[in-house]
């Protein structure tokens, strides 16, 4: 019989005497310890699993007691404050506030832990804010709530970072703040537009009007002064239309068609516009590679033209006299590189920084009068959004070299047809060629009715009939049946657009050819009156070489129709 002094005696006695000592007598007892003993390794497991739990949590979860110290810390909590979790228990909760908000803090945990008998989310009235081991002060969302009572009493608070929430959300703010601001300013700009393209109606009109008056023609010096009248207006007609061609890009409304277009005809196409400016100051033009292989690129055929147009009047605008552009395009890969290159002004590295702001003309208004600061932030806009890129090199007195870059199309046999430059206007037949006609003007400005009327004074065959607003331009066609109507898009009464379907309408006027006047370059607006019945669709201002030209045009196809 072993005793305490052997080896194990004394231990296996003492925990004997122990088990005795708790152990019940009898069976029912023994049993009832045994359940106990289950009982409390289940509570142990599950508590262990609800550790396990909110250890995997992604929020940060703190429990604190009534003295507000820390009496667990999850993992997430760990990483969220760069604190783990034997440093964090035991202390006290302020550790984890920033100093000017812990005393508002506390004072809210304390009247919670009074009050509070239900789970709530804090931060309603005010943002919360947790503080970083490192000092860094974060952004987050918490509720709270309580158990127990007393010195038993536990307040656990489930939180989470919500830095990245808050700067995505402040970047989408900032975004459609972004997005409003361009909306009103395109919306601005085509106001504005608008109101200076029906002034500009009768500045360009009747300068046009002065310089080609054979029975009244002017003095040298009266020529001379109509003509800076009429240059600085079609430079403000410029200036409008190309600021709201930028609004129209930047805000996202611009519709490209997008085709296999021939580069080679584009190019040609802007060369015919811009080769008269260039020979009159002697400038040589020097088109490379043309019996290379045909190059074709996926684009809008018309965006490209205007690019290119943009670029090959600024390579002539600020070329010296006598000097040369070089015109180079050929395949490199999957795009198509179209080199422009001038001997011209060039640009410093402080001009070149600042190439890209609207309206800046790097201080050349004075060495070039005409130019818009506009085109060249355009032209990479419209590049862009062709998936291309447009790149500039340039050095002081020695010229600039332009590169725009687009996809190649993948098959050039598929390739569509560049868009053609405009015809240029169609002789309109002398007086005698013409039958009488009756030309209704549905217009509320009396200058531009004057304008029209002046314009189309040499053909006395042409009866102008003018109606002030809709209803009795309405009334008018019904009594009238001319042989082309002219309408306004902004009548005083109501819309161009309601008058036109009016016309279209009524059987009594369907078939009367109708052509809008609008100041209004905006493409949806001309595809809308297409829709409604229109035969054409005319911006102001009016091109006296046009025109009367146009006029005749459309009453002569309308004619040939019926």
């Amino acid at each position: 019989m072993a005793t305490e002094s052997e080896p194990g005696g004394l231990a296996a006695g003492w925990w004997r005497r122990l088990l005795q000592q708790l152990r019940p007598s009898g069976q029912g007892a023994a049993q009832s310890f045994e359940s106990l003993q289950r009982h409390l390794a289940a509570a142990r497991e599950q508590a262990d699993r609800l550790q396990a739990v909110l250890d995997q949590a992604s929020d940060a979860v703190i429990s604190v007691d009534a003295e507000q110290r820390v009496h667990f810390f999850n993992k997430a909590a760990a990483a969220v404050f760069g604190v783990g979790a034997d440093e964090a228990i035991g202390e006290p909760l302020d550790r984890f506030i920033p100093t000017e908000r812990q005393l508002a803090h506390r004072l809210h945990v304390e009247s919670y832990r009074r009050t509070g008998s239900t789970a709530r989310r804090m931060g309603r009235l005010h943002e919360l804010a947790g503080q970083r081991a490192d000092g860094e002060v974060f952004p987050i969302e918490a509720s709270i709530s309580r158990s127990g009572e007393g010195d038993d009493m536990l307040m656990t608070v489930v939180l989470r970072d919500v830095s990245d929430l808050r700067s995505a959300e402040a970047a989408r703010q900032a975004q459609l703040r972004a997005e409003a601001s361009r909306q009103a300013m395109s919306e601005f700009v085509a106001r504005m537009s608008h109101e200076m393209r029906t002034p500009l109606n009768a500045v360009l009109g009747f300068s046009q009007l002065l310089q080609s008056d054979e029975h009244e023609p002017l003095a040298p010096g009266q020529a001379q002064r109509v003509e800076q009248i009429r240059a600085a207006g079609w430079h403000l007609l410029r200036l409008i239309a190309d600021a709201s061609d930028l609004s129209i890009v930047e805000a996202g409304a611009l519709r490209l068609e997008v085709s296999r277009v021939s580069l080679d005809a584009v190019i040609d196409e802007a060369l015919a516009i811009c080769e008269t400016q260039a020979r009159a100051r002697g400038i040589r033009v020097h088109r490379h590679d043309r019996d290379g292989a045909v190059l074709h690129v996926d684009g809008d055929a018309l965006r490209i033209r205007q690019a290119l147009i943009n670029v090959l009047s600024n390579a002539v605008k600020y070329n010296r006299d006598g000097g040369a552009i070089d015109i180079r395009a050929a395949r490199d890969g999957d795009s198509v590189r179209v080199e422009v290159g001038d001997t011209g002004l060039g640009m410093t590295r402080e001009q070149l920084a600042h190439l890209y702001e609207p309206f800046n003309r790097l201080g050349r208004e004075r060495d070039v009068a005409e130019g818009t600061g506009i085109g060249l932030v355009l032209t990479r806009q419209l590049v862009e959004r062709m998936n291309g890129r447009l790149e500039i090199d340039s050095e002081a007195g020695q010229g600039t070299r332009v590169r725009i870059t687009l996809p190649a199309a993948a098959r050039a046999e598929d390739a569509a047809p560049a868009i053609p430059p405009p015809p240029p206007p169609a002789g309109a037949p002398a007086a005698l060629d013409l039958p009488p006609l009756v030309l209704l003007y549905v217009e509320d400005n009396p200058v531009n009715v004057l304008l029209v009327q002046q314009l189309l004074a040499r053909w006395p065959q042409i009866e102008l009939v003018h109606a002030e607003d809709g209803q009795a331009g309405l009334e008018l066609a019904r009594r009238m049946h001319p042989d082309l109507v002219l309408l306004d898009m902004h009548l005083p009464d109501m819309e161009g657009s309601e008058v036109l379907e009016e016309l279209k309408r009524n059987p009594d006027t369907a078939a009367l050819g109708v052509v809008v006047l609008s100041a209004s370059e905006h493409p949806q607006d001309a595809h809308r009156a297409r829709e409604a019945g229109a035969l054409e669709y005319w911006t102001k201002p009016l091109d006296l070489r046009s025109f009367p030209a146009d006029v005749i045009r459309v009453i002569g196809r309308e004619a040939a129709a019926r």
